[in-house]
């Protein structure tokens, strides 16, 4: 699976104490589709039409932003996270299920 290797070589990339021991915040936050994706051509993009919300997580001040058609909110260290299931797209959104 793709995540899966995404997953492996990510926690490669932060094998450090300070990346992998620190917090990191995943807060599922509603925006207007014109917030998230501006005014487009076209009026049938997933987010216009209620299916999809965007999820913003912030680390160390920093912040990253990701579609999903489900989330949650989560608030653990980045090695708890990095072990989270990936079976669905509530878990890869967050969920601690």
């Amino acid at each position: 699976m793709i995540l899966e290797q995404a997953r492996k070589r990510l926690m490669e990339l932060i094998d450090t104490p300070t990346i992998r021991n620190g917090e990191i915040t995943i807060t599922c936050k509603t925006l207007t589709p014109e917030e998230a994706i501006g005014n487009p051509l076209h009026d049938d993009y997933p987010i216009q039409l209620g299916k999809e919300r965007m999820i913003e997580a912030d680390f160390l001040g920093r912040k990253g932003q990701a579609f999903s058609d489900s989330c949650s909110n989560l608030t653990g260290k980045v090695r708890d996270i990095l072990s989270l299931d990936l079976e669905t797209n509530a878990r890869r959104a967050s969920s601690r299920r």
